[in-house]
């Protein structure tokens, strides 16, 4: 994951990576609000030239893309999308087509090859999400600020489940080399809502996308190298945002209780959505050092190609799936009826923090990612500020 140096490229390429979560998306949006009030008074209206995410990154990588013409009033909209959601607003909450969901999930895990009726492939109806990203994630706009110049690629990833591959779909300026790296490939497309949906479809809760003749989910599920679509499009400096907690496990009060189902669920979600993007943080820091450690014993260092890649990682300062558990009254009471046949709320808290989709978490989840961006500025500002060397 390093870059190689260029005698005719001179400006330097700065792209944001976005990771998943589900509601926990929120956060980033809080980031992105504090990244923006920074550019900004810095006199920067092209923060970013590259945008990729994944899930809930991809929705607000997509978003963001769409307002690079102005990036004030795109992160007044983000914020403002965030916190107009409500769960109605993202599946069908109703008694009836949750209900319809479970009873399937139940008949099918206990009558098992007896059963030959509609099998289960979702808990949770997305018909809703499906409309709002429709409503906000203009193919237009995108189309017209990359034309414009006010950023140079979109990349978006998700699962193929035909062949477990991640496919990162690209949108660029100007041509780009695609890549082919064992299960993960690129494909240029025009990037749709659709695209963003089948990226942010948590898998068994959310619906499975059909896309380009073939069904796509998560872009979290195979994607253990997050960071490699900006490195592969050029990317010489990278800011990334995470929504896995600083806190270390050994600080959190943990029951010594035989897991339930909901803990054992939890601790799989959070190693789709959450530890991939940590490993990859790990990986390129350790490639840098092993590039500068090079660079500084190479005899010639003008010959020495490769340059390290300029990392900004920011990340919760606060564990977000232990506040969604003190929140978790505001689920929808279907809902909060079947989380609890696995378990405890606090057992469930992980899940529960990515299906909250509630003004109240959202707006929380803002604050905190706002402040935490806030309390980056002086890196933020060399981010934006210091060119690659």
């Amino acid at each position: 994951m390093t870059q190689q140096s260029t005698s005719i490229e001179d400006k330097t390429r700065r792209s944001l990576v976005l990771s998943g979560g589900g509601a926990r998306g929120a956060y980033q949006a809080g980031v992105l609000k504090a990244i923006t009030e920074i550019a900004l008074n810095l006199g920067i209206k092209k923060p970013f030239d590259i945008y990729t995410g994944v899930s809930a990154g991809a929705i607000n990588a997509a978003f963001y893309a769409g307002y690079t013409h102005n990036i004030k009033i795109g992160m007044k909209n983000l914020e403002a999308v965030w916190l107009s959601l409500t769960p109605k607003r993202v599946f069908k909450t109703g008694a009836l087509a949750v209900g319809e969901s479970g009873l399937n999930w139940l008949t099918s895990l206990t009558l098992g090859g007896l059963y030959d009726g509609h099998k289960a492939r979702n808990i949770l109806n997305t018909e809703p999400l499906k409309e709002l990203l429709n409503q906000t994630i203009s193919q237009l706009r995108i189309k017209r600020n990359l034309k414009n110049g006010h950023f140079d690629a979109l990349a978006i990833s998700a699962t193929k489940y035909e062949t477990a591959e991640t496919i990162t779909f690209v949108q660029s300026r100007e041509t780009v080399q695609m890549w082919h790296r064992g299960d993960r490939r690129s494909e240029l497309a025009v990037i749709q809502p659709k695209h963003i949906l089948a990226s942010s479809a948590i898998p068994i809760f959310f619906s499975p996308v059909y896309l380009g003749g073939t069904f796509y989910g998560d872009g979290c599920l195979r994607n253990v190298a997050p960071l490699s679509p900006a490195v592969h499009l050029g990317a010489q400096k990278i800011l990334a945002i995470g929504v896995k907690s600083k806190v270390s496990p050994q600080d959190k009060k943990i029951k010594h209780l035989e897991p339930t189902i909901a803990r054992v669920i939890g601790v799989i979600l959070d190693g789709v959505f959450l530890d991939n993007m940590d490993l990859d943080v790990e990986r390129l820091l350790r490639l840098n050092n092993i590039v500068t450690m090079m660079k500084s014993q190479h005899q010639s260092a003008h010959s020495f190609r490769l340059k390290p890649i300029h990392l900004t990682y920011i990340q919760p300062s606060v564990d977000l799936g232990q506040l969604a558990g003190e929140k978790s009254q505001h689920l929808p009471k279907i809902l909060k009826h079947l989380i609890k046949g696995m378990g405890s709320m606090e057992e469930a808290a992980e899940i529960i923090s990515y299906l909250l989709f509630d003004p109240s978490y959202c707006n929380a989840l803002i604050e905190i990612g706002y402040k935490d961006g806030l309390s980056y500025q002086k890196t933020i500002e060399e981010f934006l500020t210091v060119p690659y060397p």
